[in-house]
Order: structure tokens, then sequence, then C-alpha cells
């Protein structure tokens, strides 16, 4: 049975007069397509190029509405991305193909890098769509409520930074045909009677391995946390889900284990990752059950509710009602020709469950190691951290957060403390390339600042300096081997220990003082020189 009573379709609202054949897919894992077919003489003229007045469309905006008996519409809006003329021998004279796809491809632009410090991802998703002019009104985080204290979208487009947070908070993304739906589902559902508006379902059931513990370092605490999938219940599943998720607990016995190294919550690490385990068992549990199926019901949209009845008589008795259960449409392919001929497929989840199946933590941001400049270092845990800013951070003058450093040596009041200065250059790694998990593995040199004064063509020198200029030098030159301490400008100290010369001197600009609070001897094996303008010595006791 036909439900459709119209078909319309507008070019930049315009209406189209003709087309031959339509052909619409769309999906919730990425951009929707839209081809329309249609005589060539529909916009090209005889003698004219062979795409003359058609290529005027392109980047042009599409309207399909598709209108039922019951005055329901199903709309789509997408830009125009191709067109494709064709000259043929017959009475029409080839074809014009428009291809169109999802207005969401322009979130598709191109790769970007920035970050977001202390923001909630229903305010984070909001930024971006607004940037881009989209409107947000379907912007609905449901599982991801608090604030996320760094997120890095890293050469990833608008959409791809969105769609892979969608996955790994586990929310619903994607464009419903006229709109972008992030989090919560639309009210829509629609029913399918098999035999008058579904001529065909099918369902599937498959097994996944449950059974697995994820283990994470929590640093701040010094601590290895761990979570077994084992204690995180899922408890929303439909009956079928059941008996796959009961099928697949006594199958898959052997339980696996794995390290989490992705970022924790500094306020409760386990919280965290027991959560993340969670949303992974939730995930796959949403995935045992598929169900695909043939309507002529246009009224399907992405997201929608359904729900599969049937009517059987069995030995010829009264008609009775099976249901089917309710599900949620993942995918469709619409078609349609000129006459009028409307059919859909459709692909759908039971709507028993907690996350979308693309759901994964794992979904991160991958980086490669890179310079930054040092902006803060006083670390507020006292733990010899610091923040610094990486060139794509500059446009928007955000930072990193607290990020650790490699020393040569560390522990608890003991190691190599050199806390870099601000405005130093440093190189910046990421922990299994995560981009939101940073720590600094060295500082370097560069143009606007050199080791100028203690550089040496043979290498002779090496050296320690602070900033203001405390210098520890070692000279190995041959023949006058030397260690020197002293003060940027050596001239108000310098200890001089010459392994050459097996000399030790101290010079000073003021004061020296020596003091013991034991006893102190002084011998020499020859002589000893004192030379002073005076000189006193005083003894409280005996003066042999």
């Amino acid at each position: 049975m036909n439900f459709v009573s119209k078909i319309e379709i507008s070019i930049n609202k315009e209406a189209l007069k003709a087309f031959s054949n339509l052909s619409l897919q769309q999906n919730i894992f990425g951009h929707h397509s839209l081809e329309v077919v249609c005589r060539r003489d529909t916009f090209e003229e005889e003698g004219g190029f062979i795409l003359g007045e058609s290529e005027k469309i392109l980047g042009g905006e599409i309207t399909l509405v598709i209108s039922t008996e019951d005055d329901d519409k199903n709309e789509f809006t997408g830009i125009i991305t191709e067109v494709t003329a064709s000259k043929a021998d017959g009475p029409f004279g080839g074809d014009i193909v428009i291809s169109a796809q999802s207005t969401d491809i322009l979130l598709d632009d191109g790769e970007h890098c920035r970050s977001f410090e202390e923001k909630t991802l229903e305010k984070t998703i909001k930024q971006i769509l607004k940037e881009y002019r989209f409107d947000t009104q379907f912007i609905k985080p449901k599982n991801s409520k608090d604030s996320m204290p760094f997120t890095v979208q890293y050469k990833e487009s608008a959409y791809a930074f969105i769609s892979r947070m969608a996955a790994k908070k586990g929310e619903w993304f994607f464009y419903n045909g006229t709109d972008l739906v992030f989090g919560e589902l639309p009210s829509k559902s629609v029913e399918l009677i098999f035999g008058k508006d579904l001529s065909h379902f099918d369902f599937s059931l498959k097994l996944d391995d449950l059974k697995f513990k994820y283990m994470a370092y929590d640093y701040l605490n010094e601590e290895i946390v761990s979570s077994d999938s084992g204690d995180q219940k899922v408890s929303k599943m439909s009956d079928k889900a059941k008996t796959a998720y009961d099928k697949s607990e006594q199958l898959y016995k052997h339980e696996t284990s794995c390290l989490y190294n992705n970022s924790l919550s500094e306020s409760d690490a386990q919280g965290h990752l027991d959560k993340r385990v969670e949303m992974i068992k939730k995930s796959q549990a949403a995935g045992f059950v598929s169900l695909n199926g043939s309507s002529d019901n246009p009224n399907l949209i992405l997201g929608c509710e359904i729900s599969i009845i049937e009517s059987v008589r069995v030995d010829g008795g009264p008609a009775k009602t099976v249901e089917h259960g309710k599900y949620i449409v993942t995918s469709l392919s619409h078609s349609c020709d000129r006459t009028g001929n409307y059919q859909n497929n459709f692909t759908a989840i039971p709507i028993e469950i907690d996350v979308p199946p693309f759901t994964t933590p794992h979904a991160i941001p991958f980086c490669e190691t890179q310079s930054a400049k040092v902006m803060d270092n006083v670390d507020p845990e006292k733990m010899g951290r610091i923040r610094v800013q990486f060139a794509w951070q500059e446009t928007e003058n955000t930072l990193s957060p607290w990020i650790r450093i490699i020393t040569p040596h560390s522990g608890k009041e003991k190691g190599f403390y050199f806390i870099p200065e601000i405005g130093d250059e440093m190189l910046v790694a990421f922990e299994g390339g995560n981009a939101e998990k940073p720590y600094v593995i060295g500082s370097l040199y560069h143009g606007q600042a050199k080791p100028d004064g203690l550089f040496d063509a043979d290498n002779n020198i090496k050296a320690i300096r602070t900033r203001s200029g405390h210098t520890i030098e070692f000279i190995d030159k041959e023949g006058a081997e030397e260690l020197k301490i002293y003060d940027y400008n050596k001239n108000n100290y310098v200890i001089t220990l010459a392994s050459h010369s097996s000399e030790i001197k101290i010079e000073s600009a003021g004061n020296i003082d020596v003091v013991a609070q034991g006893d102190m001897s002084m011998e020499a094996v020859g002589d000893m020189k004192i030379k002073a303008n005076n000189i006193e010595m005083t003894s409280n006791q005996n003066f042999d």
C-alpha cells in the first residue's frame, strides 16, 4: 500500500518541474546523499554546452518533501555537491544527475586544532555549531552533564570532532533530514504493520565477549585502579538482546585484561573508570539485535521509534495481533520514480538501550610530538608540573592542563628538580598519542634563546645555568680541565676546581665565611701563606 500522495523537489526554492527517479541514503554514521535524475532538457537546450545551465545549481540548496495521504511531510534539505550531464541518442538527449549531501557536510570543511577547558559537552558542541550557523535546538546531551577539564579537537573537522565526542560520551549524533540531533532522540513514533505498509522484515542476533577488565594509573594518588565488566550490569535490554547477552556470558569464559590509557577524573578515578567499563558493556549490548525491513511508509526518519505489528490467523481462527517490539531507526534508504512509486529500506535496533552501539570511550584525538611554550609554572599541587601553550592554542589563548615533566630522577623529597621558566620552549609528547594526555620530554633552544656564552667550537664546555646566572661549568679542554661555579658575570664569586693542576681556588667580590659547628683543621705539606691588611684571631679557651 502506497502512502505517498506527492513528491516535491525544489532547488534554491524553485520547484523542479520533473524528475525520472530519485534515491536518498540516510545513516547515523555519516552524511546523507541524495541523487535525482532528470531529463537533460529539464535544464539544457539543444546546441549549448553539455553542462551549461545546469552548472548554475552547483552549491545550491535542494529540498525534497514527501507528503502522505494524511498530510504528513518527510523533508530533506541538502546541498548540491555534484552535477553530471550526459548526452545520448534518443528522444530526451541524455540525463542530468544531481547529487547532493546533507547540510552537515559543511561541518566537514577541513582539519582544525583547538582545545576547550572546563566546559560541558553541551556548551562545547553548541559553541562549534554556532560558529557554522547551525541551529542548536536539538543539542541535548543525555549521558554527559559534567564539565570536561580538557578536551582537544586535533586535526579533525568539526563534524569528525562532534562524531568522536558522541562516540566517546555515548550520545546519539546525526542529521534527521532538516536538523542536527545530539543526545536525546526525537519523540516521533511510527507504527508499521506487516502486510500493509511493511512488506519485509528480518531479525539478527549476535554474540560478543562481555568479560574484560580495565586498569588505569591514577598518578595524583599514585594508585592503580581497576574495573571488572562483571561488576557492571546492563539492566535495559530487550528480551531478544537478553538472550544474546546470556549466551555470550556462557560462551566467553576467559576474562581479558587491558590498560585504559585515557584521561581520568582527578577527583574520582575509580568512579570514572567504572563508568567507562559500564559504557562499553552497554554499547556491546546495544549491538546484540538488529532489524532490517522494507516499507512504503514515508514517515520514517532517522532516530524515530518504530513498532512492528503483525496480524496472524491460526487455523482459520480470529486474527491475533503479534507485536515484534519497538526499535530505533539507524539507517534509511528511500527510492522513488516519476510515477510516485515509493519504497524505503531501513535498519533499526531495539529501543531498550542506554547508549548507541557505536559508543567507545577509546575515541581519542591522536597527536604527534611537538613544541610548546611554558605559560605557568606555579603548580598548585606542588608536583613540579607546568602549563604550556601549543602554537595552535595561541589564536584562542587557551592552555594545556597541568602536565608532568620527565626528569632524570624523581621521588619524595628527592630528585632532579629543575622547573622550566615562563616563556621557555618545551618538547611535548602524548601518552598513547592522546592529545588530551600531554607530558614534557625536554627543553629546546631556539633562535631567540641560544647558549651563546657557553658555546665552544670543540665542545669542551658543558654547563648548568639558572635564570639569574648561577652556573656550574665543566671544562673538558685537554690540559685545562676544570669545574667552575660562578654567577653570570663572574664578578661576584668564582670557585674553580682545576683537575689539570690539582688546584682549588675560591674568589669573591665580597666576604668569605667558613663556619663549622665541629672541629676544623687546615694542613699543608708545603708552605701556608696568609695575607691581609689586618689579622685578628680569637680563642675562647686555649691558643697553642
